[in-house]
């Protein structure tokens, strides 16, 4: 959950990026095998994922993601990631996590993110998510909020806590 360099993008605070981690995805693996020769293979399966992630998280969790980030061991150049307009961030300060505990083990990696939207940047720091219509007409009756523009017109939901 640590990752000083992916809260320095975001301009998240301890608070804010609790509030919002669950708007990011983690891409955790990622291998073209090197006797695999198919031009730009690597570039089109990165593209093909990331234009539906944040439709298909919407539909089996019931919300967007606008973020997806992906750690590189040093041993390996981020060549795919780089060529797919990932942006390079900096570098994790060497840790791991085993269970609930964190250890320091000395190999930072390379910290790449791709926002799936415009706005993301925006929407990870605001104070309001920007909501999908659809889906709360799904929910239900519109007793429980206000539907408002914002975030640069997009629709927005107001909660009112009973």
């Amino acid at each position: 959950m640590k990752c000083t360099v992916r809260e320095r993008f975001t301009c998240w605070d301890e608070r804010t990026k609790l509030k919002r981690l669950y708007l990011l995805s983690n891409n955790v693996r990622f291998l073209i095998l090197p006797w695999v020769r198919w031009k730009n293979l690597a570039g089109k399966v990165l593209s093909l994922n990331l234009k539906r992630l944040s439709d298909d998280f919407q539909q089996v969790y019931g919300h967007p993601v606008y973020l997806v980030e992906t750690f590189v061991d040093a041993r390996f150049s981020g060549t795919c990631y780089r060529a797919a307009n990932w942006q390079h961030v900096g570098l994790t300060r060497g840790w791991s996590k085993s269970g609930a505990r964190y250890y320091r083990n000395g190999r930072p990696k390379a910290v790449y993110l791709y926002p799936l939207s415009k706005k993301a940047k925006e929407i990870l720091r605001g104070d309001l998510i920007p909501y999908d219509f659809r889906l709360f007409a799904r929910e239900g009756s519109r007793s429980a909020g206000s539907l408002t523009r914002g975030c640069g017109g997009a629709s927005v939901i107001r909660l009112r806590w009973c």
